[in-house]
């Protein structure tokens, strides 16, 4: 293959309804997330998944440069890196720059902190990265990667 990888995938078949509120405004019935839940799950399902992936893999955090999270808000991100007793340093963001890009974001973080135009000379980075979501479905996975394979985010403005 042209990046090693490995992955684990999760996911809750039939959802609990605690993740979600049922709500009724003006005749219009809505489905909203459960905020509070869905962090608990984030900060503790996904965590007990990192530290499975980890062990499967006879891996610890030392094999990697970075845990490479999905970027749904600050708060999950520091939660799980304090659960996992991990520095801040091992955790890039890119919420600043470009908000909850839903199940992009872990690869937006990496092209965004991790690209080619970063280094002065290339080199291989390792990896881990985790991606959840409302439907409460979780992976984690690790690539190896050389920065020059990287490419930058290039934006322009709108026309």
């Amino acid at each position: 293959t042209l990046f090693p990888y490995t992955t684990l995938f999760r996911s809750i078949p039939n959802p609990h309804l605690k993740y979600f509120l049922l709500n009724s405004y003006n005749n219009y019935k809505t489905v909203d997330m459960n905020g509070y839940e869905i962090t608990k799950f984030a900060t503790s399902e996904v965590v007990k998944t990192i530290r499975e992936y980890l062990d499967i893999n006879n891996k610890t955090f030392d094999d990697y440069d970075a845990l490479v999270l999905h970027q749904a808000n600050l708060q999950i991100i520091s939660a799980i890196g304090k659960r996992l007793n991990l520095d801040s340093r091992m955790l890039p963001t890119s919420l600043d720059e470009y908000a909850n890009t839903s199940g992009a974001s872990p690869i937006v973080t990496i092209c965004h902190k991790y690209n080619r135009d970063k280094f002065i000379k290339p080199r291989d980075l390792n990896l881990i990265y985790s991606a959840f979501g409302i439907g409460l479905s979780w992976g984690v996975g690790d690539i190896c990667i050389n920065s020059d394979n990287i490419l930058p985010i290039y934006t322009c403005e709108d026309t």
